[in-house]
């Protein structure tokens, strides 16, 4: 398990589409439980998948990491290829690479949204998940202020005039205490530890890829966080929270408001994360974002599992998710 490669300050990769690839972020979100599918040709990686692999209960469980959004293939892109051609080869990649894949009980995992091909998926049985994020990629900042639904400009003007303050900075601790106080005022539990979020900001501060922006009133209060990590592509919301007492400031939306600049300012997107939930997708559109489509894939290949899991779906349609305590 691990990476391929041994300098950890060679550990940021040109195969992989995003950050959550890269083997540095994979040593902190999973130590020792991670590996990867490598395909080289003459001397070249031209394809990997990397998974996260663990035991519990004898069984055999690849799943995704907690504040890891995406994962799935990565394979090298040739500009002179034809489509036709191009398809056809990365789907006997997958093979490949899917050949690699040790036995397993349990598979589930969210792919990248540039990952548009799933049908050999579908052919080996696999469940293929449909979801979205939105994500704003327009590099002109006006551009993207009059994209803003009305009500986000107004409500980052009134936090402005409210006296709210963004600014970056390295209080983990604080981010913390909102985040726990935004999970606990809705009845929830944070389903990661401080400990692993702290792991995560140490592998991102060492690789300079991470912003914490708080947003601060004139009394010293803080009223919202939000977790930045990005890549030279993308910068990706990890962690958005804000103390629900003191909502009516609006500064949540203008802390994204900042988040957003700065991927703006830098020419990298914006990801938003957790689009697909109810309470939160309409706060998220109304940013302007586009919708990109992306895919969930899953395959039970154990019985015991596969009782538990249609129990559980039985479950959602019963009483729903949030009251089944089912994520």
């Amino acid at each position: 398990m691990g990476s391929y490669l041994e300098d950890d300050a060679a550990k940021t990769i040109q195969h992989a589409v995003c950050i959550f690839q890269q083997p540095w972020w994979l040593d902190a979100v999973a130590p020792g439980q991670w590996s990867e599918a490598i395909i080289n040709r003459g001397g070249r990686i031209i394809a990997r998948f990397p998974y996260v692999a663990r035991k519990k209960y004898g069984l055999t469980i690849i799943s995704q990491p907690q504040l890891t959004p995406h994962l799935g293939p990565w394979f090298y892109q040739s500009d002179h290829q034809k489509n036709v051609y191009k398809i056809a080869e990365q789907r006997k990649l997958m093979a490949e690479l899917l050949d690699q894949i040790p036995p397993f009980d349990y598979f589930f995992q969210g792919f990248h949204y540039s990952v548009t091909d799933f049908v050999l998926f579908h052919w080996q049985g696999f469940q293929l998940i449909p979801r979205y994020y939105y994500v704003i990629k327009e590099p002109n900042l006006d551009m993207v202020w009059e994209g803003l639904d009305r009500n986000v400009r107004t409500t980052i003007r009134r936090a402005e005039k409210y006296g709210i303050t963004i600014i970056e900075s390295d209080d983990i601790d604080t981010l913390l205490k909102i985040n726990r106080i935004t999970f606990e005022k809705q009845g929830l539990k944070v389903p990661y530890s401080n400990d692993y979020v702290r792991r995560i900001d140490e592998a991102c501060k060492r690789h300079q890829a991470r912003k914490i922006l708080l947003a601060y009133d004139r009394n010293g209060r803080c009223h919202s966080g939000l977790y930045l990590a990005f890549d030279e592509d993308s910068v990706h919301s990890l962690i958005g929270c804000s103390d629900p007492e003191l909502s009516a400031s609006g500064a949540y939306t203008l802390t994204f408001w900042e988040g957003i600049k700065f991927a703006t300012a830098t020419s990298r997107s914006f990801d938003f994360k957790g689009s697909w939930l109810k309470q939160v997708e309409p706060f998220i559109r109304r940013f302007g974002g586009h919708q990109q489509h992306y895919c969930k894939i899953m395959k039970i290949n154990s019985s015991i599992l596969k009782i538990a899991y249609h129990a559980r779906e039985y479950a959602r349609t019963l009483i729903g998710p949030r009251l089944s305590g089912i994520d």
